[in-house]
């Protein structure tokens, strides 16, 4: 399992676009949609500001960082503390039982801009100790699949790990295992280049096994059918039948990602598709733009959103750093970046 550079940051640059895509339209209804963009959405400004999605999806790649410069840290232990250093962004103060131990990434001032953070994810942060365990909660919303994508790309059993890192704020089983998936196709698609339908069908196969997988798989199989039966033509736009919960919660938000870049052949069409419909546009959005990058790389980003980006010389500097590690190279520069 090989990951190159280009995939990386593609996953990354593609999630984060995918978000500020999303963002300026994510509670507005698609009958609103239209009336505010009255000659459509896709000739609106591009104006390339991201949401707490992407501010988590850094932090979850520090976490991993941080545990690989650590040695004996844990990615379950390195990535709670990373979310702690993310809840202080937003509220300015660490949750209670953590100390300071910042490091390269939480200096940066967009992180620290609330861009509509989870209710769940802040709430179960807030009330966290300093052990990684369960959210208290049974909640299965998309906030924990939308920030896994850098577990995938780097992680031997992404699953595994995706699935206890999503506990930490969402309780609920379908969390786990749709940000499980989530994490194998990414892992299938930039690591091992397989075709994504074929990373569907390997991914819905792997799920299956699991325990309290059901909603999980039967979202992702609609999902692939519907997409694959004439690529999606003849489904009602912006979304296939089954497919129209807005993707608040968890295997919802995966599963519409998943049907809008196995639909749609040009990578730009998928990912408006991802976004312009009735619920969490910047997290179909990032999810979409996450699972297009890490299939194409940087190649199908325009460049004008690539110079608008927010904070993109930090996604770009955290993909190259979670190449290295997954080639086994610990620098000194990333020991200065993600201190243990």
């Amino acid at each position: 399992m090989v990951l190159k550079l280009d995939r990386s940051r593609g996953c990354l640059l593609g999630g984060a676009v995918g978000d500020a895509l999303g963002w300026p339209i994510e509670f507005c209804s698609l009958s609103e949609i239209e009336l505010r963009y009255s000659h459509g959405y896709r000739e609106a400004a591009f104006n390339g500001a991201v949401t707490d999605d992407t501010q988590m999806v850094l932090f979850t790649a520090e976490g991993l960082l941080r545990a690989y410069v650590a040695v004996q840290k844990s990615p379950l232990w390195a990535t709670h503390a990373a979310y702690a250093r993310w809840y202080r962004t937003q509220t300015e103060q660490y949750p209670a039982e953590f100390e300071p131990n910042d490091g390269w990434l939480l200096p940066h001032q967009a992180l620290w801009d609330r861009r509509a953070p989870g209710n769940t994810c802040m709430s179960a942060l807030g009330a966290a100790g300093y052990n990684p365990l369960r959210a208290d909660n049974n909640s299965k919303g998309c906030g924990g699949v939308m920030r896994v994508a850098p577990i995938g790309l780097t992680h031997t059993e992404p699953f595994e790990t995706a699935g206890r890192i999503s506990e930490l704020t969402h309780g609920h089983p379908t969390s786990s295992v749709a940000s499980g998936a989530f994490a194998l196709l990414i892992a299938h698609i930039a690591r091992d280049q397989m075709p994504l339908l074929a990373a569907v069908d390997a991914v819905i196969g792997y799920a299956a096994q699991q325990e309290q997988s059901g909603e999980t798989v039967e979202a992702l199989s609609l999902a692939r059918d519907h997409a694959t039966l004439g690529s999606g033509r003849g489904i009602p736009a912006p979304l296939a039948p089954g497919l129209n919960g807005g993707g608040w919660i968890a295997e919802e938000a995966l599963a519409i990602a998943v049907f809008c870049c196995l639909a749609e052949r040009d990578p730009i069409d998928a990912i408006y598709r991802a976004v312009e419909h009735d619920g969490d546009s910047d997290s179909t959005g990032a999810i979409a733009g996450n699972i297009l990058g890490a299939l194409l790389g940087t190649e199908w980003i325009p460049d004008e959103w690539l110079r608008k980006l927010e904070l993109r010389e930090v996604i770009e500097q955290m993909a190259a750093d979670l190449v290295a590690i997954t080639e086994g190279r610990a620098t000194s520069d990333l020991a200065k970046r993600y201190p243990a």
